[in-house]
């Protein structure tokens, strides 16, 4: 559990204890809410996993999204998240594509890998150059 975390559901606990403090039975069950929420979040993401969630930013008072992966953590917007996704799907498009083209120029053509390869570096130049005359600049 984060060390913060840990102290602050402590406090909470010795003032759900303290007879002399109103409202003991709303810090109990904020305690218990931290605590589950810690649990939780230790447990989603395991070695080389990446977890994402919606959260509620108390600061802010806005939606964001969570991620983790190991031990790294970042709030995002709802917006900057939705961005980050789409790099994501266009990387995973991209290495689908160098796999097959890889795959064509070696296995169909019968280039060498170090050809195949010296191809495929200019067809990410010409994607790149493609993608950046396409988007539009903000």
């Amino acid at each position: 559990m984060d060390s913060a975390l840990t102290e602050l559901v402590k406090d909470l606990r010795r003032c759900a204890n303290d007879s002399d403090y109103d409202g003991a039975d709303a810090m109990t069950k904020a305690a218990d809410v931290i605590e589950a929420m810690m649990e939780a979040s230790e447990q989603a993401v395991t070695h080389n996993e990446i977890g994402v969630s919606s959260i509620y930013g108390m600061k802010s008072g806005k939606g964001l999204v969570c991620i983790t992966w190991e031990r790294q953590k970042a709030q995002l917007t709802p917006d900057e998240a939705r961005a980050h996704g789409r790099k994501i799907l266009e990387a995973s498009e991209a290495a689908e594509t160098d796999g097959f083209l890889i795959a064509f120029l070696t296995e169909k053509t019968g280039l060498p890998l170090e050809a195949a390869a010296r191809i495929l570096v200019e067809f990410r130049r010409h994607r790149e150059r493609s993608r950046s005359s396409s988007t539009p600049a903000m």
